[in-house]
């Protein structure tokens, strides 16, 4: 990924989530977060582009998301960030918090379309090209987590995937499902 990309990620991310924390510290610190997740060997990232090659979805799985926060806070502007604006330092302390059962599992920690390209499968598109990813890495399930809130449309997303609602996890103040994927790693894709 290139300059331009990142920026294009970090402008949809800001676009499509502006209430995450990562977006609430700042355009800045968008972009360090995404350059650093594009080159981590921790993340896999996964975009969807439109017909004039610009990104319109993306999606980031940890293979390692218990020590996210802390690989960020030594590897991007985060730190910087956090001195800057102390008040979202417990946000982000706090958001690696509740860890279900799973916590040992890889995590799409995001994964988001812009608002004139959902419906369209992008999102699908996303899991496909993660799974076939995780299949080659032989990694046999991973979780994903959203907003326990009955408005929001990713509960059915998932649900009509196949993922199954393996618990709750609270961060925030937000009560969010937690839901989990095997994988048939035995067709692994190369």
């Amino acid at each position: 990924m290139d300059e331009r990309d990142i920026a294009d990620l970090a402008a949809l991310h800001v676009s499509c989530l502006s209430d995450s924390v990562v977006a609430a510290l700042g355009a800045r610190y968008v972009r360090s977060f995404y350059r650093y997740v594009t080159r981590s060997d921790r993340e896999i990232s996964f975009v969807e582009r439109n017909v004039a090659g610009r990104i319109v979805a993306a999606a980031v799985i940890s293979l390692d998301p218990a020590t996210l926060n802390r690989r960020l806070l030594f590897h991007t502007s985060l730190l910087l960030n956090l001195i800057v604006h102390p008040s979202h330092s417990l946000a982000l302390v706090l958001a690696r918090g509740g860890q279900s059962a799973h916590a040992a599992l890889p995590e799409m920690i995001l994964i988001y379309t812009s608002a004139n390209e959902r419906g369209h499968g992008r999102g699908s598109a996303l899991i496909e090209q993660a799974e076939r990813r995780l299949r080659q890495l032989n990694v046999p399930e991973y979780q994903v987590k959203t907003v326990a809130d009955s408005s929001n449309p990713a509960l059915a997303f998932y649900r009509n995937r196949n993922f199954t609602p393996s618990g709750m996890s609270f961060t925030l103040g937000r009560q969010f499902q937690v839901f989990t994927r095997r994988l048939d790693t035995e067709r692994h894709v190369s």
